[in-house]
């Protein structure tokens, strides 16, 4: 019997992103010095727990998206929800559930803005786009 092991998903979402910062960010080698490629990187800001529960505990984070005032919307694809945080890391509201009706995803991901200032998110599940308009408090799909 083949056992796996995983990092909890917070872990390593937040580890896979700063990887991706240190990468984006870290200076070239010089090939004609042999120099090797050194990175140093920084976590401004960290969503998520390992533990516990609440806005701040993730399943599969689906995609991550920063929105013109600075809030950070966040699809979690095994809760089926969009959960969006102020610029610093504090949770504002949650929107959807599990299903096929309104308001409801089945496996949402893959975060967009039309030019409009509309979120487009993907529903593989339900084989569609849901669409929300933002205000202060909430969403409406």
């Amino acid at each position: 019997m083949r056992t796996s092991h995983r990092f909890p998903p917070v872990l390593a979402t937040t580890v896979c992103f700063a990887l991706l910062v240190a990468v984006a960010c870290g200076e070239r080698p010089n090939p004609a010095s042999g120099g090797v490629q050194t990175v140093v990187a920084v976590v401004d800001l960290q969503i998520g727990t390992v533990l516990g529960d609440g806005p701040e505990s993730f399943g599969y984070i689906g995609g991550v998206l920063a929105d013109a005032q600075g809030r950070i919307l966040i699809v979690d694809y095994q809760a089926n929800e969009l959960r969006v945080f102020d610029s610093l890391g504090v949770s504002q509201f949650t929107s959807g559930r599990e299903g096929s009706g309104p308001e409801e995803f089945r496996g949402p991901c893959c975060l967009a803005f039309r030019p409009g200032g509309e979120l487009w998110v993907r529903d593989g599940g339900n084989h569609r786009y849901a669409a929300f308009a933002f205000e202060e408090a909430g969403a409406d799909l």
